[in-house]
């Protein structure tokens, strides 16, 4: 068992990736946001693992720039 980077609970590793194993979702992919304070939307995840989408900590990725048109 090691715990979960965002909430502290205890989670173990699975092919279809990390699950909690105590707390207010035990069982499921997503933290809790009791246990983590944090809001809804992080996924279990070990410490030094990158968070990866749909997880809110996931890194932000830049858009595609569109054209600006400015008004004559």
């Amino acid at each position: 068992m090691i715990p979960c980077k965002h909430c502290r609970q205890p989670i173990s590793e699975h092919e279809t990736g990390a699950l909690h194993l105590a707390g207010g979702y035990r069982g499921k992919q997503r933290c809790d946001p009791a246990d983590s304070g944090l809001p809804y939307g992080y996924n279990a995840a070990a410490p030094d693992a990158d968070c990866e989408k749909p997880c809110l900590g996931a890194p932000i990725t830049p858009s595609i720039p569109y054209p600006i048109r400015i008004a004559a």
